[in-house]
């Protein structure tokens, strides 16, 4: 039974002693957590940024490796690993930390290990199918030596591409392990806590969920609209009584939802009808008038440090240049010793000049003795790191940051600036939703620093939405949690390959019940039908009508007979319908109700087929996929796991059967290099560039013939799976194939000296507007990769493929393109 914990917790003798550890008086929600994880039960906490929903994780780390056992700590991503790692290597130093994050292995016997979901999902997933083949990332006990698992995030089981990971990893996890799970707010949170009790209960464990739900935040947050207008364009105005109602709106913020979540409605009109004006009349404001009025408004009201955010990596370094002022106070130090600060920062890494002889470092350095800094995807991760570790010595005044710098990283701010709503969602454009919007806001309001967070929305900057649509944004309802869970080849091909039961497993999931519960309601429904059907068959009016189906069948039969007969027989059928009609003057009526009668015999056979398919979807998604590996070769004649099945079952990081088979088509990679097997593992980079800049086609690559046969017959193989998965409707998106970074990888690899690789660098700039970061991204990807491969060779014995897979690190981890991190 699920505790749901929203009252004022009870005096506890027993936590109590627990709650006095710490020099502060707890929140509720944070005793109650306390106590669950105390008593052995698991914890989902539900809570706004910055509401301190953290502390019972650590609670959580201390209290069981007090006890002697291990503490698995897992995150959505890789940097926000690397800065929990640190974050907790400094807060807890009589405790062992290590970190796995397919980029970094470090220390993995520790007592706590800070993971991606990912690496704990494989690791459990092989374990449990007692796969030897596989080398695990780490060693642990999980019946002896495991007290818990720590979700950081856990809501990003809602997300579209990686949510299946999480749920995963929570089926898979041995029922005795205790969970804590820290979420954002979310609309019916009961129901997964429900999932979560259900799924890891059995006949030894039954550990209570604790539902700690808190809508209350510690800072609380005002949101702003704000429009300016330079004075050139306002003394153009001519309209005296227009020029006073804007001046009551231009130049500061206006309130458009308060910390009691009332929505300013009048406030928005009017600056509706000013947004209109300057509209109409071609009042255009740039971009960096706007930014540096708003730079200047905060800093002589006391209102920095911000986060701007902006919806594009160009814009933020864009809109990060425009600001023209240094935002430290003149008697400020900091200007004049950023540079020797930051040098100082990265001479952790052996090679730290790399880092300070590239211009990005000197661009960087310029932003930041403004007070400036920039933070996105394709900052050099490093960089990035520094960037976070400034931040938070308050060396930085604004930073302009994509969206996931909202993501988890703890750097509260006191304000935070939109420059719009919209943003790619790999397609087309579209507006945030409300819990997008309130992750990156809740940025705003430091814990025992503010009392008072600011939002501000750039209007000039963007279109504004409309009233309901605005109104949904700062106000609409947290994301619900809903399953992505499928039954995947991969998933498949590792249970066949020991015996386990696909569908055995699929049983447990969140989706399961999901279609459980529509079952249910769709039952329901037809109940409903079927009881108006046979209240209408049992009505003496419509008697008639059931003695005499046949006749109104031979009509309709009629009806659609003429529609394709010849002229003469046309006649004699139109005279048949006519006797039909005038034989019987009720007839009309009766006609009617023999097609309603229809209509809900049609509805009930269509629901019935609905319930049907909603019962059988495991077992015909199950079918479906078994039967295509088969004719595919990855199971035998008697569904049993092939050679060619199992090598999938090593692939991750693209679609395992699409590169198994081409991999078996082109001959184990024979006829290519160690240097071209990296160029070939680049086309699965997920490099980002503009369509003009695209490579379309791989023939029209500069190199060599073998290695652009490869790439054109990985091209091909790719596009037969692409049609496949579009026929199931499975995503398709592992699928994609770039040629952007081939000739450039294999550059990188001949490169032997810091010039040749800077120019590499430069080239894929100026070429194809990469950047630097991404770069280094798609390096890491490579070697993730190649790492893939080498259990395959290692698998079917090719000693040849296993000795030119060993030399890729060596080819490509160099200069800064490294694994390297400041919080390791």
């Amino acid at each position: 039974m699920v505790i749901l914990c929203k009252d004022t917790y009870p005096t506890n003798e027993l936590s109590q002693q627990y709650f006095d550890l710490f020099p502060f008086e707890l929140s509720d929600f944070q005793k109650y957590a306390i106590q669950s994880i105390v008593e052995g039960n698991h914890i989902l906490i539900t809570a706004h940024t910055g509401s301190g929903k953290t502390l019972p994780a650590e609670f959580a780390i201390e209290y069981l490796v007090g006890k002697g056992k291990k503490v698995i700590y897992t995150s959505p991503i890789k940097a926000l690993s690397n800065q929990k790692f640190h974050e907790f290597s400094e807060k807890f130093p009589n405790i062992s930390f290590g970190i796995l994050t397919g980029d970094i292995k470090f220390n993995p016997e520790a007592d706590v290990l800070i993971m991606t979901t990912e690496i704990l999902r494989n690791t459990l997933l092989q374990k449990q199918i007692n796969n030897q083949n596989v080398p695990l990332q780490f060693e642990m006990d999980f019946q002896d030596e495991l007290g818990a698992v720590v979700f950081d995030e856990v809501h990003y089981i809602n997300d579209a591409d990686r949510g299946k990971v999480w749920e995963e990893t929570i089926m898979l996890l041995p029922n005795h392990i205790q969970l804590v799970m820290l979420s954002a707010t979310i609309d019916k949170p009961d129901l997964f806590a429900k999932w979560i009790e259900e799924v890891k209960s059995d006949d030894i464990n039954k550990k209570i969920v604790y539902l700690a739900p808190t809508n209350h935040r510690v800072v609380p947050l005002k949101h702003y609209l704000y429009t300016t207008l330079p004075q050139g364009i306002l003394k153009n105005i001519k309209d005296k009584e227009f020029i006073k109602f804007i001046n009551q709106f231009l130049h500061r913020p206006i309130e458009i939802k308060d910390n009691k979540k009332h929505f300013y409605e009048d406030n928005y009109e009017k600056v509706r009808k000013l947004l209109e004006y300057i509209r109409k009349n071609n009042l255009y404001t740039k971009p960096s008038f706007v930014l540096n009025e708003i730079t200047k408004y905060l800093n002589n009201n006391n209102m920095l440090p911000a986060i701007c955010f902006v919806f594009s990596r160009k814009g933020v370094e864009k809109f990060a240049q425009c600001i023209n002022v240094s935002l430290f106070d003149e008697e400020s130090t900091i200007p004049s010793t950023i540079r020797n600060e930051c040098k100082q920062i990265l001479r952790k890494l052996p090679n730290h000049k790399e880092y300070t002889n590239l211009p990005e470092f000197d661009f960087i350095i310029k932003l930041l003795e403004k007070g400036i800094a920039i933070h996105h995807s394709g900052v050099m991760p490093v960089f990035r790191e520094m960037i976070e570790l400034l931040f938070a010595k308050g060396y930085i005044k604004l930073l302009f940051a994509t969206e996931t710098f909202a993501v988890g990283i703890n750097m509260p701010t006191k304000t935070v600036i939109f420059t719009g709503f919209d943003k790619f969602n790999g397609s087309n454009m579209r507006l945030l939703y409300p819990h997008e919007y309130t992750q990156m806001a809740g940025r705003a309001g430091r814990r025992g620093l503010d009392t008072i967070g600011h939002v501000i929305h750039l209007n000039n900057m963007f279109s504004l939405p409309y009233t309901f649509d605005y109104k949904n944004l700062l106000n609409g309802k947290p994301q619900t949690l809903q399953s992505k869970f499928q039954i995947s080849y991969n998933l498949i091909l590792n249970f066949h390959q020991f015996n386990n039961n696909t569908l055995d497993f699929a049983s447990k999931s969140m989706c399961h019940g999901e279609i459980n519960t529509e079952i249910s309601i769709q039952e329901n429904k037809l109940l409903d039908l079927a009881q108006e059907y046979n209240k209408k068959i049992e009505n003496p009016l419509y008697k008639p009508i059931i003695n005499n189906k046949e006749k109104y069948e031979q009509y309709y039969k009629l009806t659609e007979d003429i529609k394709n007969s010849k002229q003469k027989i046309r006649k004699q059928i139109q005279k048949t319908l006519e006797q039909i009609e005038n034989g019987n003057k009720h007839f009309k009526n009766e006609l009617e109700q023999y097609n309603s009668l229809i209509k809900l015999e049609n509805e009930i056979l269509q629901q019935e087929e609905y319930i049907k398919n909603l019962k059988e979807h495991f077992t015909f998604s199950y079918n479906e996929k078994t039967l295509f590996l088969k004719n595919m070769n990855f199971l035998d004649n008697n569904y049993n796991i092939s050679e060619k099945g199992a090598c999938a079952t090593f692939i991750q990081e693209t679609h395992c059967l699409a590169f198994i088979d081409y991999f078996f088509k082109n001959n184990y990679l024979q006829n290519l290099s160690a240097i071209d097997i990296a160029a070939l593992l680049s086309c699965f980079s997920n490099i980002r560039v503009k369509d003009e800049l695209k490579i379309n086609s791989a023939n029209n690559l500069l190199t060599h013939s073998e290695l652009i046969d490869s790439v054109v017959t990985l091209k091909c193989v790719y596009d037969e799976y692409i049609i496949e998965e579009s026929r199931l409707n499975n995503n398709i998106e592992n699928l994609d194939i770039s040629y952007e970074l081939v000739i450039p990888i294999h550059d990188w690899c001949n490169s032997h000296d810091e010039g040749t690789c800077k120019f590499v660098l430069q080239c894929c700039e100026n070429e194809y507007e990469i950047f630097t970061g991404e770069f280094i991204k798609a390096i890491l990807k490579i070697n993730n990769m190649a790492n893939e491969l080498k259990n395959v060779a290692e698998y079917l014995g090719n000693i040849e493929l296993l000795h030119k897979l060993q030399e890729i690190p060596e080819l490509t981890l160099k200069f800064i393109a490294t694994n390297q991190s400041l919080y390791v």
